[in-house]
């Protein structure tokens, strides 16, 4: 059951990182414009890169524990300076963060018991973060203020306690350290035919990601929610997602979850620019918020059960690689996208999304081997 503990990890991830996560592009637009954010992302997402194509080859030989637990403290330590000077150290700790960020995802796959479905997993990691995620967000909104400068700054306490936690749960994990004899090339792995075309699909759907993940906020934002109105429906949709990611991990298979995620996160999203009332503004958010809670396992399950143990890192690795690629590249558009047609772009990118997302849930159900 260590898997529990590795789990706790990005527990502990999640409430130190909640509030930048969530308030990352309305801090820097206060600061730069639009485009400016855009290219700052994409140098993050540059270093998301480098750390991905390292991150493979070193979990397979040296061990996934030990990769963990170097990086996770890295991060940690690194991420502060990100305050000071942001085109140099957010791309640094991207970086790291991605290193151990394959780690965790191959120790909680290979950690789960044969008679539990590995979807179950994640969805547990999902819902022990989820719990972080009430006690974050609730926590720097109101016992701090409502201002997304105060919010961010807050964090700044808890990075040594966060390390020194994050370290010892991971140096208390007992899932087996597997090393491979040698290193997978990737370009062994891309031999497989099933696993390229798959690759390609999740790449191209990552192409249009960053727009919603760099501008949904601040969308939701200038169309007249608060601070505290974001943060009261994330808590609320963790608090679900608490105990419907288990269930869900366990009452369908991963393509029908991740397609109806996938139906539930875009259609809501492709709606907000027409809305203009309040409610209804929170209540899609709601909506597409807790999707994720079908997505996240269904996804993370489908992308590791693709390989086999002496190569599950490396090839983690080399989807979140091509992945991060086209990120970078949708990070850059982004920003031009937000600056030149505003929030209507939201409505266009949602509909490509979920188009994209059927076809990468029928061709995993239709191939029956990914």
């Amino acid at each position: 059951m260590s898997y529990k503990r590795i789990s706790a990890v990005y527990a502990v991830d999640t409430f130190l990182f909640t509030p930048f996560r969530t308030f990352a592009s309305l801090y820097f637009l206060k600061r730069m414009d639009a485009i400016l954010v855009g290219k700052l992302f994409t140098l993050s997402n540059v270093g998301r890169m480098i750390g991905t194509a390292i991150a493979g080859p070193l979990v397979d030989r040296i061990g996934r524990k030990t990769v963990m637990l170097v990086f996770y403290v890295a991060s940690i330590l690194v991420f502060p300076l990100v305050f000071l000077n942001p085109r140099l150290f957010y791309p640094l700790a991207s970086c790291l963060r991605s290193v151990y960020n394959v780690a965790g995802e191959v120790m909680i796959y290979e950690g789960v018991p044969e008679e539990e479905p590995k979807a179950f997993g994640y969805a547990l990691s999902l819902s022990f973060s989820d719990v972080s995620y009430i006690a974050s967000l609730l926590g720097y909104s109101y016992l701090y203020d409502n201002s997304v400068d105060g919010i961010v700054n807050r964090t700044k306490i808890f990075f040594i306690p966060a390390a020194i936690l994050g370290a010892a749960l991971i140096m208390s994990a007992r899932v087996p350290d597997i090393k491979a004899k040698r290193s997978v090339r990737y370009l062994e792995i891309l031999s497989d035919k099933r696993v390229l075309t798959y690759l390609a699909l999740v790449s191209a759907y990552r192409l249009f990601a960053p727009f919603i993940f760099i501008f949904g906020v601040p969308i939701l934002y200038y169309k007249g929610l608060t601070v505290r109105d974001i943060s009261i429906i994330l808590s609320i949709t963790a608090f679900i997602e608490i105990f419907l990611s288990p269930i869900a991990s366990k009452s369908a298979s991963i393509t029908t979850l991740y397609f109806i995620g996938q139906v539930m996160r875009m259609g809501a999203r492709a709606c907000v620019p027409f809305v203009h009332d309040r409610i209804i503004l929170m209540g899609l958010y709601t909506l597409s918020v807790l999707a994720y809670s079908l997505i996240g396992p269904s996804g993370e399950t489908i992308d590791a059960s693709i390989f086999p143990d002496e190569a599950r890192g490396s090839g983690i690795s080399l989807i979140r690689l091509s992945t991060t690629l086209t990120y970078t590249l949708g990070s850059y558009i982004a920003g031009y996208l937000y600056e030149y047609f505003g929030a209507i772009s939201l409505t266009f990118i949602a509909i490509i999304l979920l188009t994209m997302g059927a076809s990468i849930a029928r061709y995993v159900r239709k191939t029956r081997k990914i």
